[in-house]
């Protein structure tokens, strides 16, 4: 699943849709994926994880 359907279902399943525009790639991060969305009432940013980093161990 690529990232913007997968940011579609998210805004579907947590009603912000409608949104004023598409979402936008935000910068910054070396590991994981930032996205802004933005609706005419609010803006919420969505982190996606890495999954090749959420397998790695903590210890």
């Amino acid at each position: 699943m690529d990232d913007l359907t997968l940011i579609d279902t998210i805004a579907k399943e947590y009603k912000l849709n409608p949104l004023a525009k598409e979402p936008e790639r935000l910068y910054g991060g070396f590991l994981h994926k930032n996205y802004l969305l933005v609706s005419n009432s609010s803006k919420w940013v969505v982190k996606l994880l890495n999954p090749e980093i959420m397998k790695r161990s903590i210890y």
